[in-house]
């Protein structure tokens, strides 16, 4: 701005001195009658003038380029400004992340801090744990060492077992077949025991046809002795009749009884009510007949064996 002022006020004393000679350029002309000098001043002057001009319009030129670029300087100023502004707020975020950097980084130092301590002490730990290792190597060794030992004790107790093995299988083999022969013989002496059963079965039931007739006669017997006994005791005979009656019974029940027992050859054992016939095979393998106390034999006045009921001989004793 003061550089336009200067070439303005420049201008206005050129163009006062031009008016001034004009205006004194004839009373010197005529004065003086050197007109020369003043008039070579004058296109001195001029020039000078015009030379003025051309820089006139070449610092006009340079102003309105000076003014473009003034312009796009203010807008260029503007941009920064508001650039300016961006990295002030840019700024402001960038010290919040500084903040929280510093923040992070106090945590990280921390951190830092306690994984240091950490690792002294896993350090720690770790030394110890060499110690144990270099103790369970030791102790590895004095194992390998024992290991070797078992290994040699185990190839020996292999070929122990081998030949225990051998000699088992020769004892399974002798068991089995002293097992085979005892079989055997077992089912011999079965075969044998049921033979043998079986014959006395035979006997049992010869002994068994036996008894049968001997109940027989029995039954004959008792019927005279029923005779008998109402002829000697008249005033008793009703009791006496219904003792036979249940002699009678008796009788009959042991013959029904003994020939159920005849068709059961299996059974042991044979119990008849008022007289007992018991045949045994079982354990005791003889067979047995005997007649149970229903009966009592006494020996009669007329010389032979007669039974009478316990009953009736109760009967004559309190007579």
């Amino acid at each position: 701005m003061i550089f336009w002022k200067w070439k303005d006020l420049q201008l206005c004393q050129i163009r006062k001195v031009e008016i001034s000679y004009l205006e004194a350029g004839p009373v010197s002309d005529k004065g003086n009658g050197s007109g020369k000098p003043l008039k070579e001043e004058l296109e001195s002057m001029i020039n000078r003038t015009t030379e003025l001009e051309e820089k006139l319009d070449k610092m006009e030129e340079e102003k309105f380029k000076s003014e473009m670029a003034l312009t796009e300087c203010q807008r260029q100023l503007e941009t920064l400004r508001s650039q300016l502004k961006e990295a002030d707020a840019k700024m402001g975020e960038l010290q919040d992340l500084l903040t929280l950097a510093n923040e992070s980084r106090q945590a990280r130092e921390e951190e830092i801090k306690r994984s240091d301590s950490k690792r002294k002490e896993t350090e720690s730990q770790l030394r110890i744990a060499e110690a144990e290792i270099k103790t369970l190597l030791s102790k590895i060794v004095s194992l390998d060492a024992e290991v070797e030992k078992e290994r040699a004790l185990s190839v020996e107790n292999t070929a122990k077992s081998q030949e225990l093995e051998d000699e088992l299988s020769k004892l399974k083999c002798e068991v089995e077949l002293q097992h085979e022969i005892e079989r055997k013989r077992i089912a011999s002496f079965n075969e044998e025991l049921k033979i043998t059963q079986e014959k006395e079965l035979a006997v049992a039931a010869s002994k068994f046809a036996e008894c049968q007739k001997t109940i027989s006669s029995l039954g004959l017997q008792l019927k005279s002795l029923a005779t008998l006994e109402d002829l000697l005791d008249s005033d008793k005979s009703s009791d006496v009749s219904s003792e036979e009656s249940k002699d009678h019974e008796n009788g009959e029940r042991w013959r029904l009884d003994l020939g159920n027992q005849s068709s059961d050859r299996d059974s042991e054992a044979i119990e008849v009510t008022g007289g007992a016939l018991r045949l045994k095979n079982g354990g005791d393998r003889e067979p047995s007949l005997s007649l149970n106390s229903s009966f009592v034999s006494e020996k009669t006045r007329s010389g032979f064996g007669k039974f009478f009921p316990r009953g009736q001989s109760r009967a004559r004793n309190e007579n």
